[in-house]
């Protein structure tokens, strides 16, 4: 069950994601939009506007390239709340047990958190990169990491003691964040994004990956590069930090990526994970991809 506020300004993503199983979904909007926030149909263009007490149920084909069955439409004017429940029904027998899983849970309220990276923490990150800049390693991963030209990323690894800060810098604040108990799991970086990089829209699945937290090293870009972080799939939020911010996130529940192409020369971050503590046996997934 999801509870979704459209504000003006707001930019709602596809209802639809080709990793999702859900199959069938009832929506129910609690008020009336001043103007604005009616809802598209399939790829026909047929909008509905919505009103306050009406219920629109709608199914969606199964499996991946599926398309866009259903997307809310920015609101003009005042506000809509909608309330969705879906169901994961299995459409084939090869995703059953996929449609069958269990939901991932939700540790904050809004899924992801901006601030700034702790003085002591950014100044030793940044002074290991202008020292090893020059070191970087040719780093190629299909199907996530794209551009224009052969090799869209670079890699600088981080040393062991580094990696124990980053996750002992940052811990007490991702537990504070999340008012969970955190087990660190995994250091990554510092990755330099090149000139035309995208980062495919996924979610990390692996529960080694279930809170994540990514840190802007060093940029030299012409315009904003942002995370983009979808809402339950729903609404759209684009993040764009700057040198010394970084931004916590719910990384295995909430789709994220960088789809709009890098204009500048680089973009250098690290990215550093954790799993609540209670969790004693992980779940299947990703633990390649960070942001």
């Amino acid at each position: 069950m999801e509870c979704r506020y459209f504000e003006v300004g707001d930019q709602p993503a596809h209802a639809i994601c080709d990793a999702e199983p859900r199959t069938w979904a009832v929506s129910v909007y609690l008020n009336d939009p001043e103007r604005g926030g009616e809802v598209r149909l399939g790829r026909g263009g047929c909008c509905l506007r919505p009103h306050k007490g009406t219920a629109l149920l709608w199914k969606s084909p199964a499996g991946p390239g599926r398309g866009v069955v259903l997307e809310e439409m920015p609101v003009r004017a005042g506000f809509k709340a909608v309330l969705t429940k879906s169901f994961q029904v299995p459409v084939a027998e090869g995703i059953a047990a996929l449609a069958q899983s269990a939901p991932i849970p939700a540790y904050t309220r809004r899924g992801f958190h901006r601030c700034l990276v702790p003085d002591t923490l950014f100044g030793a990150l940044r002074a290991f990169y202008e020292l090893n800049a020059a070191n970087s390693v040719d780093e190629l991963v299909p199907g996530y990491i794209a551009g224009d030209r052969d090799v869209p990323s670079q890699l600088i690894q981080l040393p062991s003691a580094l990696q124990l800060l980053v996750h002992n810098s940052l811990r007490r604040t991702m537990e504070q964040w999340t008012n969970t108990a955190l087990t660190p799991t995994y250091v990554y970086g510092i990755r330099r994004y090149l000139r035309g990089s995208t980062l495919k829209v996924h979610r990390d699945r692996s529960s080694s990956h279930v809170l994540g937290a990514t840190l802007n090293i060093a940029q030299q870009v012409d315009e904003e590069w942002p995370l983009v972080i979808e809402d339950h799939g729903f609404r759209r939020h684009e993040v764009a930090l700057q040198p010394g911010e970084m931004l916590l996130y719910e990384s295995e529940r909430l789709p994220h990526g960088r789809p709009k192409p890098l204009r500048g020369a680089f973009y250098a971050g690290v990215f550093a994970h954790y799993r609540p503590s209670r969790l004693d046996e992980p779940r299947s997934g990703n633990d390649k991809i960070n942001n």
